[in-house]
This record gives C-alpha cells, structure tokens and sequence, in this order.
C-alpha cells in the first residue's frame, strides 16, 4: 500500500507535534518495509518528550526492524485545532527500538522511538492499513446494491476494514443476478457498518460505532470463486468525524491483539 500525503507550502508553525501527538491517542505513519514497499500503519502513542523530540509509539504492523533506523518516516494525527477535523503531520525519524517498554500495568510492549520534527503541515492520507476484524473487534456490514436490493449482514462477510476502504465477501445465492449485474467498478454500495468493541464494557472507553457510508467499488471478483463474490470498495464522501472512528477503532484492535501476543 502507498501513502500518498498532500502538504501546505508552510508548515503550520502556529501548533507544535506535542500538542497532537498524545499518549493513549492513535497516530498513523506512513514508513517502508524491507522489500521497499511503502507501508502505512496505526500504532499507538505511549509517550512523548518534547526536550527529545522524541515520541514512542507501539510497534507497526508489519514490524519495524534496526536495520530501518535511521529512516525517514511520516507521522499524522486526526486533530481539531479550529472546530473542524484535519489531519496534522510531520516527518520523523527511526531512532531507535526496544522490546521492554513498560507499561503502567507492569507489562512489557515492543516499541519504536521516533524522532520529530517540530513543525507541522496539513496532511491528507490516501490509504491506510487494513485491519482483519476477529471475534473482540468485529466489523458487521449490511449492503444496499444500486437497485435497492439488500444484502442483510448475515450474508456478509467483512475480510478486512481501513479508513479508506472495506472488503467483503458475500454467497451469490443470496443476490439476484439483475444485482450482479450492476456490481462494476465505480458504481456506488450503500453500507450500513457497525463497528464492535466488545473490550471494554464503559461507554466512554468503548470503540463501538454504527454508520451508514458509500462504497464506491474498485475491485469485483466472482470467477475466481463459483460460490461467493468478493468486493473491494472504497469510501466515498465519509466525513473526517466517520475517518477518525474507523482509525480508532482499527487502533484499539491492534492495541488489543498485540497485547494478547505479548507474554505478560
């Protein structure tokens, strides 16, 4: 996956990282592999230090390796410095890892120390890592084919979710084939997707969402599998409020899986 990002001609010196990038918050960097495929990822941000200008995030997937230190990566932040959603970033720098970093609970995570650039510019991330959704964070969708036809979620199965787009798969019993018909690229889906944290039981720390958004699709298949369609859509017109619930939700499942493969 690339990352394309567009920039303002001058940074915008009147804010600083420190002010976005915050512990607990999700950020997404935009960094290359080892084959030099350019990758974008959301980690985590465990803490920051501004005398440094250093901040520490939790290990991307895929992993970042020492071989990579000293590469040149880009950092981002949905944030709201005016009323309105915008994605702030900068450029940063590998400086170094670690496999114990402790967390408050006493639990060692492995990390990536970033360091910074103090200015800042406006950003607009075109793709974005794809979560496989499991059984703590589900992700259900229900379609709404061009003619109206509805594919309900039972049939639907969601092979992965970004903040740019979804994938989907579906039996084609349970379509008609005046709706397969209709299913070439460009054309618009609606879905109806609830995200399920079912992690943390406080509605305040819950990453649960329902929205209703437009697919538009860029990729069928359906020769490939007798029995079943796929579907690769990406969102079309979604708000940066629908953006940053999606990024969060992605964050809080990478968060928790990670967690889960890490001995305690």
């Amino acid at each position: 996956m690339v990352a394309q990002f567009l920039r303002l001609s001058r940074p915008q010196t009147h804010t600083s990282p420190e002010r976005y990038f915050r512990p607990g918050h999700p950020l997404t960097i935009s960094y290359t592999d080892q084959n030099t495929k350019s990758l974008v990822s959301t980690v985590t941000c465990y803490d920051i230090i501004p005398e440094d200008q250093q901040i520490v995030v939790s290990q991307p997937s895929p992993r970042i390796y020492a071989t990579h230190i000293g590469q040149l990566v880009e950092v981002t932040a949905l944030a709201k410095p005016r009323g309105q959603w915008l994605r702030l970033g900068t450029r940063a720098w590998i400086h170094s890892l670690s496999n114990t970093y402790k967390l408050s609970g006493g639990q060692t995570i492995p990390v990536v120390t970033l360091r910074y650039e103090t200015q800042l510019y406006k950003a607009n991330l075109r793709l974005a890592y794809r979560l496989q959704p499991g059984l703590t964070y589900p992700a259900r969708v229900a379609c709404t084919g061009p003619d109206g036809s509805v594919i309900p979620q039972s049939d639907v199965h969601v092979k992965d979710i970004s903040s740019s787009g979804i994938g989907l798969q579906f039996p084609k019993e349970s379509t008609s084939s005046a709706f397969r018909d209709q299913l070439k690229h460009g054309h618009i889906v609606t879905l109806h997707i609830q995200l399920l944290d079912f992690e943390h039981k406080t509605a305040g720390q819950n990453f649960s969402a329902d929205m209703q958004m437009e697919g538009e699709i860029r990729k069928f298949e359906s020769l490939h599998h007798p029995n079943r369609i796929s579907l690769g859509l990406q969102f079309n017109n979604m708000t940066t409020d629908q953006e940053h619930t999606i990024a969060a939700f992605i964050n809080a499942a990478q968060r928790y899986e990670l967690s889960n493969r890490t001995p305690h």
